[in-house]
């Protein structure tokens, strides 16, 4: 490891880059810390959303082993692609995503409610 050039290397955009000392420095991908995997951030008061900037709206980023983050970039995203649809599917459950969908009669949350009643008069309960 002693004796390699240290490397820079772009990641996304022009402004992002990231120092590494050598070339053995593993990224691993990581929720992003700014929007906590959504990829985006909502104005609380005039409902606009915007993509996140640490990101770059993907919800996932590189990390080195020194803990920087940087972009991933679109170029590995092929590469990426599985490991990036585990952790999403990882992240949604910790939000209690069975893995199906539902409709909304069928949805525990909305028992009680008009949304809560079958409007087909079936009991739907599979």
């Amino acid at each position: 490891m002693q004796g390699l050039p240290p490397v820079i290397a772009w990641f996304g955009r022009a402004s992002t880059m990231v120092f590494m000392e050598n070339r053995e420095d593993e990224m691993k991908i990581t929720r992003c810390a700014s929007c906590d995997g959504f990829g985006w951030f909502e104005d609380d008061l005039s409902g606009q959303a915007e993509n996140c900037d640490w990101c770059g709206g993907i919800g996932y980023v590189y990390r080195d082993a020194r803990g920087r983050d940087a972009p991933i970039p679109k170029g590995d995203f092929a590469e990426a692609a599985a490991e990036l649809e585990r952790l999403e599917a990882e992240r949604l459950r910790e939000m209690g995503y069975q893995g199906s969908a539902k409709k909304p009669w069928q949805q525990v949350i909305r028992k009680g409610s008009r949304l809560g009643q079958d409007p087909y008069g079936a009991d739907d309960e599979e």
